[in-house]
């Protein structure tokens, strides 16, 4: 379950950093179209959302991550630093306590566990088509399967959530029921925090540290070379 929330929570950062989504009404109900009005609200959660993936061409932090079980407790705590860049590239790399890398090449995922020497590869499309967060990169798909609205402002920083819809009928292609909730939190345009919470009461909560927008990157970060003599899985 550990390695699975990992992958989602890499993907749903990914997807949520490339999404470029307008903001909506403050609470965006189920019977509201696509093509909703811009709220008027200055500097809540959607609309700082809005203006911080608006023209970004790449973005690299440090993280903190923590996985929660269902009754609150700490399961894992983990740190590193992600760089990503449009459209579609990414390097995520966990340090301590254990060392692992994602790629994100635009074709394929690469996820290495350094510890274990084992290394898996999934299509990158197929793998985005498990997140949720795929539907921000189609604001049309994301309102047929998620209702969004502000928190308002919590220990200085503005949240909205995502709840998915109780139809699921919906022709988005992609089912939000492996989630109850994601949570995103926005300061002062910049994003700071994210929690995903799944249906079976397990979350995961990551905090962004010293985030740098539309800075050079390397190409090199976002191409992996599988390392001679160790097995590549597809997974």
């Amino acid at each position: 379950m550990y390695k699975l929330m990992i992958s989602t929570a890499v993907l749903t950062v990914s997807l949520l950093l490339n999404s470029g989504i307008s903001a909506q009404t403050d609470t965006v109900s189920e019977n509201s179209s696509a093509t909703a009005q811009p709220a008027v609200v200055i500097g809540n959660g959607l609309n700082q959302l809005d203006a911080f993936t608006r023209g970004l061409s790449s973005f690299s932090a440090d993280f903190n991550q923590q996985v929660y079980d269902p009754q609150g407790r700490l399961e894992e705590t983990s740190s590193g630093v992600l760089h990503l860049r449009q459209p579609n590239l990414l390097h995520w790399k966990y340090i301590q306590p254990f060392p692992q890398l994602i790629v994100a090449d635009g074709a394929q995922v690469w996820s290495y566990d350094i510890e274990l020497e084992q290394i898996t590869v999934r299509e990158q499309s197929d793998a985005q088509a498990q997140s949720p967060l795929t539907l921000l990169t189609d604001p049309d798909r994301l309102y047929q399967s998620f209702t969004l609205r502000n928190l308002g402002i919590r220990d200085d920083m503005a949240w909205l959530e995502m709840l998915p819809r109780d139809d699921r009928s919906n022709e988005s292609g992609i089912s939000s029921s492996d989630f109850a909730r994601i949570l995103v939190a926005m300061q002062d345009g910049e994003l700071k925090s994210m929690a995903l919470e799944d249906t079976l009461g397990q979350s995961t909560e990551i905090q962004f540290l010293q985030g740098q927008r539309n800075i050079e990157l390397d190409d090199e970060l976002f191409s992996f070379t599988p390392p001679e003599g160790i097995d590549v899985l597809e997974g």
